[in-house]
């Protein structure tokens, strides 16, 4: 999906930035990227921003306060100093969850050691995620995001097709966020099997 917005200008595919230019541009010096929408208003108009975006790798991560399992408060910035693994998952206690969950679980020492923490977030109840985090063991904490607040301020509230289905969801999607805060790797529709281990590495 992408957003028509009423202005003058181009869009550059590879970053996604706006290029402004005059009225007398013809239709033919456009150059638009895939699924570029391009309409005529006094002269050509296109898009906002992909919905395959996600947050720049460089750029602060967004605050943001969320209640754990346990329903006790958790924010970013109560983090600083360690290295964050960020992860977004659909849903607890279906397959590929419980596969990245429990791979997360089982490097989890590894990880500590390497002055890292996990976080894993999804818009299931603080209730779920506790009979999640009791059914397998989990180590490290799961956050409850039932107003999608922080997910759509990761970008990775998507469109998905499955089937032939078309809905509204989250995509796998994790993040490294380091010492001071900044995103230093973005990482979507990540293998839920593989994302553990990939992301120990990365440490």
């Amino acid at each position: 999906m992408i957003e028509i917005v009423s202005a003058i200008g181009v869009v550059n595919p590879d970053g996604g930035h706006f290029i402004t230019f005059g009225p007398s541009v013809q239709k033919s010096e456009i150059k638009s990227g895939k699924n570029v929408i391009i309409r005529q208003v006094e002269c050509f108009c296109i898009y906002k921003r992909e919905d395959n975006t996600m947050l720049e790798i460089g750029t602060k991560a967004p605050e943001f306060t969320l209640p754990d399992q346990n329903g006790e408060n958790h924010s970013l910035k109560d983090y600083r100093g360690k290295k964050v693994i960020l992860y977004f998952y659909p849903k607890d206690n279906t397959s590929g969850c419980t596969k990245q969950a429990c791979g997360f679980g089982d490097r989890y020492p590894q990880i500590r050691e390497k002055g890292a923490v996990v976080l894993g977030v999804s818009k299931d109840s603080v209730a779920s995620h506790k009979k999640f985090e009791e059914k397998y063991g989990l180590p490290f904490t799961l956050l409850s995001d039932t107003e999608l607040e922080v997910i759509k301020a990761y970008d990775v509230w998507k469109e998905k097709k499955n089937y032939g289905k078309v809905s509204m969801g989250v995509v796998r999607t994790t993040y490294l966020i380091d010492e001071k805060g900044i995103i230093v790797k973005a990482m979507d529709k990540v293998k839920a099997a593989d994302n553990p281990q990939e992301m120990l590495e990365m440490l």
